[in-house]
Protein backbone atom coordinates (compact mmCIF):
# COMPACT_ATOMS: atom_id res chain seq x y z
CA UNK A 1 0.00 0.00 0.00
CA UNK A 2 1.11 3.51 -0.70
CA UNK A 3 2.09 5.58 2.28
CA UNK A 4 -0.36 8.22 3.35
CA UNK A 5 0.64 11.80 2.53
CA UNK A 6 1.51 13.88 5.57
CA UNK A 7 -0.76 16.89 6.01
CA UNK A 8 2.16 19.24 6.68
CA UNK A 9 3.56 18.49 3.24
CA UNK A 10 0.37 19.84 1.67
CA UNK A 11 0.68 23.29 3.25
CA UNK A 12 1.50 26.10 0.80
CA UNK A 13 4.85 27.87 1.16
CA UNK A 14 3.37 30.98 2.76
CA UNK A 15 2.49 28.90 5.88
CA UNK A 16 6.13 27.90 6.47
CA UNK A 17 6.56 30.51 9.23
CA UNK A 18 3.08 30.07 10.78
CA UNK A 19 3.46 27.81 13.81
CA UNK A 20 -0.30 27.48 14.36
CA UNK A 21 -0.89 25.78 11.00
CA UNK A 22 1.89 23.25 11.60
CA UNK A 23 0.48 22.42 15.03
CA UNK A 24 -3.02 22.02 13.55
CA UNK A 25 -1.66 19.62 10.93
CA UNK A 26 0.16 17.60 13.62
CA UNK A 27 -3.06 17.42 15.67
CA UNK A 28 -5.18 16.27 12.70
CA UNK A 29 -2.69 13.76 11.29
CA UNK A 30 -3.60 10.90 13.73
CA UNK A 31 -7.27 11.18 12.74
CA UNK A 32 -6.34 10.99 9.06
CA UNK A 33 -4.08 7.99 9.73
CA UNK A 34 -6.92 6.22 11.57
CA UNK A 35 -9.33 6.95 8.72
CA UNK A 36 -6.81 5.61 6.21
CA UNK A 37 -6.38 2.39 8.22
CA UNK A 38 -10.15 1.96 8.54
CA UNK A 39 -10.69 2.42 4.80
CA UNK A 40 -7.96 -0.12 4.01
CA UNK A 41 -9.32 -2.64 6.53
CA UNK A 42 -12.84 -2.22 5.14
CA UNK A 43 -11.55 -2.76 1.61
CA UNK A 44 -9.68 -5.93 2.60
CA UNK A 45 -12.76 -7.26 4.41
CA UNK A 46 -14.71 -7.12 1.14
CA UNK A 47 -12.70 -10.13 -0.01
CA UNK A 48 -12.89 -13.40 1.89
CA UNK A 49 -9.27 -14.23 1.05
CA UNK A 50 -7.99 -10.94 2.55
CA UNK A 51 -10.45 -10.50 5.41
CA UNK A 52 -9.33 -10.36 9.03
CA UNK A 53 -11.08 -12.05 11.96
CA UNK A 54 -13.78 -9.37 12.16
CA UNK A 55 -14.48 -9.61 8.41
CA UNK A 56 -14.72 -13.39 8.47
CA UNK A 57 -17.10 -13.24 11.45
CA UNK A 58 -19.41 -10.99 9.40
CA UNK A 59 -19.47 -13.57 6.59
CA UNK A 60 -20.10 -16.35 9.12
CA UNK A 61 -23.03 -14.41 10.58
CA UNK A 62 -24.50 -13.82 7.11
CA UNK A 63 -24.20 -17.51 6.18
CA UNK A 64 -25.27 -18.90 9.56
CA UNK A 65 -21.94 -20.64 10.16
CA UNK A 66 -20.90 -21.41 13.72
CA UNK A 67 -17.09 -21.56 13.82
CA UNK A 68 -15.47 -24.55 15.45
CA UNK A 69 -14.00 -23.79 18.89
CA UNK A 70 -10.31 -23.01 18.52
CA UNK A 71 -10.45 -22.84 14.72
CA UNK A 72 -7.79 -20.61 13.21
CA UNK A 73 -8.50 -17.85 10.69
CA UNK A 74 -7.58 -19.97 7.66
CA UNK A 75 -9.95 -22.77 8.67
CA UNK A 76 -12.78 -20.28 9.18
CA UNK A 77 -11.95 -18.69 5.81
CA UNK A 78 -12.19 -22.07 4.04
CA UNK A 79 -15.51 -22.83 5.78
CA UNK A 80 -16.95 -19.58 4.41
CA UNK A 81 -15.59 -20.30 0.93
CA UNK A 82 -17.08 -23.81 0.96
CA UNK A 83 -20.51 -22.42 1.81
CA UNK A 84 -20.29 -19.97 -1.07
CA UNK A 85 -19.19 -22.47 -3.71
CA UNK A 86 -21.86 -23.10 -6.30
CA UNK A 87 -23.49 -26.45 -5.85
CA UNK A 88 -22.41 -29.03 -8.37
CA UNK A 89 -23.13 -32.73 -8.48
CA UNK A 90 -20.47 -34.52 -6.48
CA UNK A 91 -18.25 -36.66 -8.66
CA UNK A 92 -14.84 -38.17 -8.05
CA UNK A 93 -13.24 -35.62 -10.38
CA UNK A 94 -14.99 -32.71 -8.65
CA UNK A 95 -13.93 -34.04 -5.23
CA UNK A 96 -10.32 -34.26 -6.45
CA UNK A 97 -10.59 -30.71 -7.83
CA UNK A 98 -11.87 -29.42 -4.47
CA UNK A 99 -9.04 -31.16 -2.65
CA UNK A 100 -6.50 -29.49 -4.95
CA UNK A 101 -8.12 -26.09 -4.42
CA UNK A 102 -7.87 -26.58 -0.66
CA UNK A 103 -4.16 -27.37 -0.88
CA UNK A 104 -4.30 -31.17 -0.81
CA UNK A 105 -2.61 -31.60 -4.20
CA UNK A 106 -1.15 -34.99 -3.28
CA UNK A 107 -4.41 -36.40 -1.93
CA UNK A 108 -5.70 -39.62 -3.45
CA UNK A 109 -9.42 -40.39 -3.60
CA UNK A 110 -10.69 -43.95 -3.99
CA UNK A 111 -14.31 -45.03 -3.99
CA UNK A 112 -15.63 -48.44 -3.09
CA UNK A 113 -19.17 -48.18 -4.47
CA UNK A 114 -20.60 -51.50 -3.31
CA UNK A 115 -19.37 -50.87 0.24
CA UNK A 116 -20.53 -47.21 0.19
CA UNK A 117 -17.08 -46.03 1.23
CA UNK A 118 -14.73 -43.22 0.19
CA UNK A 119 -11.02 -43.40 1.01
CA UNK A 120 -9.01 -40.16 1.11
CA UNK A 121 -5.26 -40.70 1.39
CA UNK A 122 -3.16 -37.66 2.32
CA UNK A 123 0.26 -36.72 3.57
CA UNK A 124 0.48 -35.91 7.31
CA UNK A 125 -1.76 -32.96 8.17
CA UNK A 126 -1.92 -30.47 10.98
CA UNK A 127 -5.02 -30.30 13.16
CA UNK A 128 -6.41 -27.27 11.29
CA UNK A 129 -5.88 -28.91 7.88
CA UNK A 130 -7.63 -32.05 9.10
CA UNK A 131 -10.56 -29.93 10.32
CA UNK A 132 -10.73 -28.23 6.91
CA UNK A 133 -10.66 -31.56 5.13
CA UNK A 134 -13.47 -33.07 7.22
CA UNK A 135 -15.49 -29.85 7.01
CA UNK A 136 -15.36 -30.03 3.22
CA UNK A 137 -16.12 -33.76 3.14
CA UNK A 138 -19.04 -33.34 5.56
CA UNK A 139 -20.56 -30.75 3.27
CA UNK A 140 -20.12 -32.51 -0.07
CA UNK A 141 -20.15 -36.26 0.50
CA UNK A 142 -23.63 -37.86 0.57
CA UNK A 143 -24.88 -39.04 3.95
CA UNK A 144 -25.01 -42.73 3.08
CA UNK A 145 -21.24 -42.99 2.49
CA UNK A 146 -18.53 -43.78 5.01
CA UNK A 147 -15.43 -41.61 4.74
CA UNK A 148 -12.03 -43.01 5.66
CA UNK A 149 -9.11 -40.62 5.92
CA UNK A 150 -5.77 -42.39 5.81
CA UNK A 151 -2.47 -40.63 6.44
CA UNK A 152 0.37 -41.93 4.31
CA UNK A 153 3.89 -41.28 5.55
CA UNK A 154 6.03 -43.66 3.57
CA UNK A 155 6.16 -44.07 -0.22
CA UNK A 156 6.27 -47.83 0.32
CA UNK A 157 2.68 -47.76 1.60
CA UNK A 158 3.16 -47.69 5.36
CA UNK A 159 0.27 -45.96 7.09
CA UNK A 160 0.49 -44.47 10.54
CA UNK A 161 -2.99 -43.18 11.12
CA UNK A 162 -6.56 -43.56 10.04
CA UNK A 163 -9.85 -41.97 10.94
CA UNK A 164 -13.30 -43.03 9.81
CA UNK A 165 -16.52 -41.10 9.90
CA UNK A 166 -19.85 -42.75 9.20
CA UNK A 167 -22.97 -40.76 8.66
CA UNK A 168 -26.35 -42.39 8.94
CA UNK A 169 -29.17 -42.04 6.48
CA UNK A 170 -32.89 -42.12 7.09
CA UNK A 171 -34.92 -44.71 5.21
CA UNK A 172 -38.62 -43.99 4.84
CA UNK A 173 -40.77 -47.14 4.56
CA UNK A 174 -42.84 -47.43 1.41
CA UNK A 175 -46.06 -47.22 3.45
CA UNK A 176 -45.23 -43.59 4.43
CA UNK A 177 -44.23 -42.41 0.94
CA UNK A 178 -46.81 -40.33 -0.89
Amino acid sequence: MAELTRLESLLPDYYDDVLDMHELMKAEQPQLDELYATVNRTGRNQSIMLADVDGISVYEDMLGITPLPGADLETRRYDVLLHLLPSRPITINYLRELLKLMGFAEATVQVDGPAFRIFVLTDPLSKSLTQRLFGMLNQYVPVNLTISHVVQTDPMGVYIGQSTRTRSSVVVPAAFKQ
